[in-house]
């Protein structure tokens, strides 16, 4: 208003001037321009103020972080689907999207309702989680979606003809503070969850059906593989062999022998030959050691036949160790440069498997259900797309040139049958018979081998926070991250479609993002890059020799070294040195 009351009196000032009919027409292009952010910018709703959410979440460490055991059985449910956790049940390490929601949220939505006025500005919240498939992201969102806390709720059927959420016209808001207290209360405003919260992911396919606040994280993908380890096998041990065949060997060493026959013929009365049987030793170290220094042995041919073989020995040896030198840099720095997991790129070529949470389909159908060749798993058709698969299909759908080699799981959980979940601490998950092995251990036992798991792609904070966490129980990193992150996505809290709940929430987590309380969460939960204690660098600049390449030499040598220990032990046992 003081904006258009310049205006008017700069209108007066100019009046019979020239330029009276330009101020009017700026002055009415003024007021529309108000006029259309007026129709575009919705008021910020208070009718939240006195008003308890129920809060649905999935467990998603380190986001939210429950003792299970201190739920208690929903009151809004008949069939134990739900269980109701109270604030004792999150203890002091609720979780990063706990804690922002209990200490920071609720009070600047408070702030907003006495900056309006309202009588009642107390905000409450109410925290529920499934009894059973407590970790599932897509499950609480389809509760969302149906608008309710019962098991026929956990799952949702929408088509091209039911293309919206149920609870877009069932909704209608939290209930009072005191009100609603269990399944059936006439004060119950609504019969479903009023927000669902942990890491749950923004994406276009959801935000058709649900509205979401403003993101309060952001979250990277990361990729996983085993930890690289220097393999005890034949292949390395002969690797500084390879570059001759085994012919070109046996072709040396016959040429060795026959070299030490001949000096030991005819350098017996050479007055630097050891006498007697010490002299068939003597001439095979000459033999040998002059292959790869002619003057190793500290001898010379005194008569002509033995100069004469002894040149030719050196010649030959020298035409061999020039072409070995050559031949071994070429085959090392060619296996060195072969093809290695390096980051989500390296995926994309089918090189290597990936495994993520989805369902299994037939790859050899004439219409195949997604993209890529399946590989197997312990998922089934009708188990959940993760973010982790879609983005795979969304990787091939965007060029024709990306191919995966893909196994799915039904989660990123290790589950027996009981749905209990493993103690790393004392459960070796690749040995535990009768449970389900989730993405994490599915890479872990089942990597390695022919037709298995190469990596996984997960969210980079929370394959931080796991891979640290199951360090610290079991004292190493059996898997580990690699290459830079990528594909950023959004976690925000999910709110029935056209509620508006979402808009006071945005406004209270924009102000939280605009202080360093979510750097200090991530801080404390130890999920930054530079907090991972379980990561692998990728070598650049050039190709790279591995010790498991040059295990065949150190070996050859230690060899030697050790003979030559038990030799001279001996030796010196019989002669031991004078007193």
């Amino acid at each position: 208003m003081r904006l258009l009351q310049v205006w008017v009196t700069d209108l007066h000032e100019l009046k019979g001037m020239r330029h009276r009919s330009l101020m009017l027409l700026l002055l009415l292009l003024l007021l529309d321009t108000l006029l259309v952010a007026a129709d575009i910018i919705p008021e910020i709703d208070t009718s939240y103020c006195g008003k308890r959410f129920r809060v649905l979440f999935h467990v998603s460490e380190p986001f939210t972080i429950v003792n299970e055991k201190l739920c208690t059985t929903s009151p809004f449910t008949r069939d134990t689907t739900t269980l109701k956790c109270p604030p004792s049940a999150f203890g002091g390490d609720g979780g990063l999207t706990y804690g922002m929601m209990m200490e920071h949220v609720v009070s600047i939505l408070q702030g907003f309702c006495e900056a309006d006025g309202a009588g009642n500005s107390a905000v409450e919240f109410e925290w529920y989680m499934l009894r059973n498939d407590s970790r599932s992201e897509e499950t609480v969102l389809s509760m969302m979606c149906n608008g309710g806390f019962l098991r026929n709720d956990t799952t949702t059927n929408l088509t091209a003809f039911q293309p919206f959420c149920p609870s877009m016209t069932s909704y209608n808001g939290p209930s009072p503070n005191g009100t609603c207290e269990h399944v059936g209360d006439p004060t119950c405003v609504s019969r479903g969850p009023d927000i669902v919260a942990g890491s749950i992911s923004i994406t276009r396919q959801r935000y058709d059906i649900l509205d979401f606040s403003m993101p309060y994280y952001t979250s990277q993908q990361i990729t996983v593989k085993r930890k690289s380890t220097f393999v005890m096998n034949v292949q390395g041990y002969l690797s500084i062999f390879q570059p001759f065949s085994g012919l070109l060997w046996a072709t040396i060493v016959i040429e060795i022998i026959i070299v030490w026959l001949l000096l030991v013929l005819l350098e017996r009365d050479n007055e630097g030959m050891a006498k007697g049987r010490a002299m068939y030793y003597d001439a095979f170290y000459w033999s040998l050691a002059s292959a790869f220094d002619a003057g190793a042995s500290g001898k010379s041919a005194e008569s002509w036949g033995g100069k004469i073989v002894f040149t030719a020995h050196c010649l030959f040896m020298v035409i061999v160790s020039a072409t070995y030198t050559g031949a071994v840099g070429a085959f090392l720095s060619a296996s060195a440069s072969s093809v290695v997991i390096e980051g989500f790129f390296s995926l994309q070529s089918g090189a290597f498997s990936v495994v993520v949470p989805g369902p299994s389909w037939n790859s050899s159908a004439s219409r195949p259900a997604y993209f890529g060749q399946y590989m197997g798993g312990n998922s089934d058709p009708s188990t959940k797309p993760s973010l982790q698969f879609d983005l795979i299909q969304a990787s091939m759908r965007s060029s024709s040139a990306n191919s995966f080699n893909i196994y799915t799981v039904k989660r990123m959980e290790t589950e027996r049958t009981d749905g209990s979940l493993l103690d790393y601490s004392r459960d070796n998950p690749c040995q535990i018979k009768g449970v389900v092995l989730g993405a994490w251990d599915y890479l872990l036992c089942k990597a390695g081998g022919s037709g298995q798991p190469d990596a996984l792609i997960y969210h980079a904070p929370l394959a931080i926070y796991e891979l640290n966490r199951r360090k610290s129980l079991t004292g190493r990193c059996d898997i580990v991250t690699i290459g830079p992150q990528f594909e950023p996505v959004g976690f925000g809290l999910g709110f029935p479609k056209n509620s508006l709940f979402s808009i006071p929430f945005s406004q209270a987590i924009d102000l939280l993002r605009g202080t360093d309380e979510i750097q200090n969460y991530s801080k404390v939960y130890g999920i930054l890059p530079s907090d991972s204690a379980c990561s692998e660098e990728v070598v650049t600049g050039g190709d790279v020799i591995t010790i498991n390449q040059m295990s065949g030499l150190f070996l050859f040598t230690v060899a030697g070294i050790i003979i030559s220990f038990v030799q001279g032990y001996f030796t010196r046992v019989r002669c031991p040195y004078p007193e």
